[in-house]
């Protein structure tokens, strides 16, 4: 699943060894912006977005099971863009 590949890739090898506590959303932001592919370019937005949504999910299971404070899910406020960076091609019949 794509979401094990999110995990894998890209937010446990930055974020595993800082406490949970201490992640706040204009790090995260900023975080997402750098993000560049193995060519080097950026990420798409897309991307970016499915990764602070799965995020915002892992600190909702934190929130639920007591790890952290009610209210305390700081991903809520990641500013993430899910425009498209080209038009999609329409194919007609």
């Amino acid at each position: 699943m794509i979401y094990t590949e999110f995990l894998k890739t890209w937010i446990r090898p930055h974020w595993a060894i800082t406490n949970i506590r201490d992640i706040r959303t204009i790090v995260v932001e900023n975080w997402l912006r750098q993000l560049r592919r193995k060519d080097g370019n950026p990420l798409a937005d897309t991307t970016k977005t499915k990764m602070r949504s799965l995020m915002s999910v892992l600190f909702n299971h934190a929130i639920r099971y007591e790890w952290l404070e009610q209210g305390k899910n700081p991903i809520t406020l990641v500013r993430q863009s899910t425009a498209r960076e080209k038009t999609p091609a329409v194919l007609d019949p």
